[in-house]
């Protein structure tokens, strides 16, 4: 059994809320909230679904193998779960091939958050995992951040021109669109004047730039194509995330320095 969460602030619920508004992509995006959550409500694992990319995010890793055992479990998982209307879940909410996998991979309390649209419109489901039990004021709590999650995540991953032109082609009869794609056609007839040839651009002195920890970078330094010298700062990390992780580990550090004495 896991220790007490401690009360969390408002001020955590805003940061989270700020964090979700100003994220710069979608991928940022899906970090925080499997992430960063952490820092409002304890839990161990967190998974993040979208009707439309599957399993995008899950928390302690920068990259998701589809591929792999775990992915591919979790995401028959939320397949099963699509219609669920959110809350405490467990075995007993999915079918026999998935309830084996559970012990092996789950904790024994989960807690499905779907997020939606403005509209309404359900955009998928995160699912958290933890070992004690989720009180009513988790519960509440996360409501409300997955309005805003669902906001942010609405805006960012929004289709883009290519998506919204395919959809709107689609809806075309199709007369209309065979004359619409023919006259296009002819307008991209192509009239050579030039000579094309096969090229490579290589860097002259590529490099490869690492961070020693995973994360999101907060704020770049340098402009582009700025001249740089051995030593400066390039960037700047968040380091939400690594202060959650060092205020747990001093509470364990303190837990094991009363059970020593």
């Amino acid at each position: 059994m896991s220790a007490p969460d401690s009360a969390p602030s408002v001020a955590t619920l805003l940061g989270l809320e700020d964090r979700a508004r100003t994220a710069a992509s979608a991928r940022e995006l899906a970090f925080v909230i499997v992430n960063e959550t952490h820092a409002l409500v304890r839990y161990r694992q967190a998974a993040l679904y979208t009707e439309d990319d599957g399993l995008v995010a899950v928390s302690g890793v920068s990259e998701v193998d589809r591929t792999g055992p775990f992915a591919l479990w979790l995401t028959r998982v939320f397949r099963h779960l699509s219609g669920h209307p959110g809350g405490p879940v467990g075995p007993a909410d999915l079918a026999p091939r998935e309830r084996d996998g559970w012990t092996e991979w789950m904790p024994e309390a989960s807690l499905l958050v779907p997020l939606a649209d403005p509209d309404g419109r359900r955009l998928g489901s995160l699912l958290l995992a933890r070992d004690g039990p989720w009180r009513e004021s988790h519960v509440d709590l996360l409501a409300r951040l997955a309005a805003i999650y669902g906001l942010a995540w609405a805006w960012r991953a929004r289709p883009g021109t290519g998506t919204r032109l395919r959809r709107a082609l689609n809806r075309l009869p199709r007369r209309s669109l065979i004359a619409l794609l023919l006259l296009v056609g002819v307008m991209f007839v192509p009239v050579r004047l030039t000579v094309l040839a096969p090229a490579e651009v290589v860097a002259r002195d590529p490099a490869v730039i690492r961070a020693p920890l995973d994360g999101v970078v907060r704020r770049v330094l340098v402009a582009p194509n700025e001249t740089v010298a051995a030593g400066e700062v390039l960037f700047e990390m968040d380091r939400t995330v690594l202060s959650g992780r060092l205020e747990v580990a001093r509470k364990a550090l303190d837990t094991e320095r009363a059970r020593f004495e």
